[in-house]
């Protein structure tokens, strides 16, 4: 206002008022209506600063809903350039206000989430888009979740609205695992009595009823079919005994009473041993066991769990391999890598690749009877997987049907 009287001051000065002609009566008419204007322009700055006020107010409203709000705010022109930004963005994307003015939006996505992105705002241009869709972005080595909203504004340019969803997208991962694994516990208990129910009954009641048969009337055998009996009953209690020995082992896995305890064992020497007691499976068939673990392999894993899971994939190689036939245990170092790599080879019947990956799943019922009708529960292969990864190692399988498996799995190298 000081300027602007400075400037009428000026102008009057340039064009002087001649009051000389001016009656008594002119000269009141003219004073009056210099005090209307005055009174006019005092109501005029009034509303003015009203107006100044009214505009700073919304000024601030707009400071207080755009920048404040507690979502991530950005306006983008047509072509994805962040023109403005609030502070909710600013700290989603842990970067300041100036550095990310006047740069494209998708440098700050996902490779993976930048096409989808350029998509949603295509549609929004063509006033398609109506609803929200999900965006990622690694902020400190950490994966982000944005839900975003794309709304066309009056001057051509686009409001993006995001929402950082990762708790949520956490909490949902969280809670698919929690459902994944309360699915395997229901199978697992399922597969518990299941296995308690036929695959331990059944052998009792075969060995029942072969000494029973021998107790009630012995004499109605001679000695090649009493053999016969004894060595079917033997083989049946076993088949028992290993059941029985894994379902214990699995029974203390679950409820961690299980010791990991990790120690220095010469691999050859632990498999001999191991080998020793499938001599007489093996022989029965005619099935050649050859132990071709290098010299002086040494490993750090714990005994018992290394031992459980050689004593299945043996046992398996054998139950699923002809007469005649052969089981190769090699092993090698793997390259760029402090694991041994063991493997365990037959020339067996074989696997159908569709079953590669249930076969290491409890709730997958995909026990087969081997090459002499041997009975299976799917139980040690379970055992292994988990051993295996207890060490922090792998377990995997290659097979061709008629042909032969190869179970391999991963362990640590001995520690220095």
């Amino acid at each position: 206002m000081d300027n602007l009287r400075k400037k009428a001051s000026e102008i009057l000065i340039q064009k002087p008022i001649d009051d000389s002609e001016l009656t008594q009566l002119e000269m009141k008419k003219l004073i009056e209506e210099l005090q209307v204007h005055q009174i006019e322009l005092e109501l005029q700055n009034r509303e003015l600063v009203e107006k100044r006020i009214e505009i700073e107010k919304s000024n601030s409203n707009y400071f207080s809903l755009f920048n404040l709000a507690p979502v991530g705010y950005l306006v983008l022109d047509q072509k994805a350039i962040i023109q403005q930004i609030n502070l909710k963005a600013t700290d989603i994307f842990q970067r300041r206000r100036d550095h990310l003015l006047r740069h494209p939006f998708v440098t700050m996505l996902e490779r993976s989430s930048m096409s989808e992105f350029y998509d949603h705002f295509e549609l929004a241009k063509k006033g398609y888009l109506k609803n929200s869709f999900e965006l990622s972005l690694v902020r400190n080595d950490i994966q982000i979740w944005l839900e975003v909203t794309i709304n066309k504004c009056i001057d051509n340019n686009y409001l993006v609205i995001l929402i950082d969803n990762t708790e949520r997208k956490a909490l949902e991962i969280k809670q698919a695992k929690y459902r994944e694994k309360l699915t395997e516990l229901n199978a697992t208990k399922d597969k518990f009595f299941s296995i308690i129910a036929h695959d331990l009954r059944s052998p009792f009641t075969a060995i029942l009823g072969l000494l029973g048969v021998l107790i009630n009337d012995p004499k109605s055998y001679d000695d090649k079919e009493r053999e016969e009996i004894i060595e079917t009953v033997y083989e049946s209690a076993n088949n028992v005994f290993k059941l029985l020995e894994n379902l214990l082992t699995w029974a203390t896995s679950q409820t961690g009473l299980m010791k990991y305890s990790p120690e220095k064992l010469d691999l050859k020497t632990l498999l001999f041993e191991i080998a020793i007691n499938f001599k007489g499976q093996a022989d029965k068939k005619d099935i050649k066991i050859v132990n071709d673990i290098s010299e002086n392999e040494v490993i750090y894993a714990d005994s018992n769990m290394v031992s459980t899971v050689f004593r299945n994939l043996i046992s398996n190689a054998i139950k699923f391999t002809a007469k005649n036939g052969l089981v190769i245990i090699t092993s090698k170092k793997q390259t760029n890598s402090s694991f041994v790599e063991i493997s365990i080879k037959d020339t067996g019947i074989g696997i159908p690749k569709d079953r590669f990956g249930d076969l290491f799943r409890l709730d997958k019922n995909i026990t087969t009877v081997g090459t002499e009708n041997e009975n299976g529960t799917g139980l040690g292969l379970m055992l292994c997987k988990e051993f295996v990864e207890k060490h922090g190692g792998k377990i995997w399988v290659e097979s061709e049907q008629n042909i032969g498996s190869t179970f391999s799995f991963s362990i640590p190298e001995i520690k220095d």
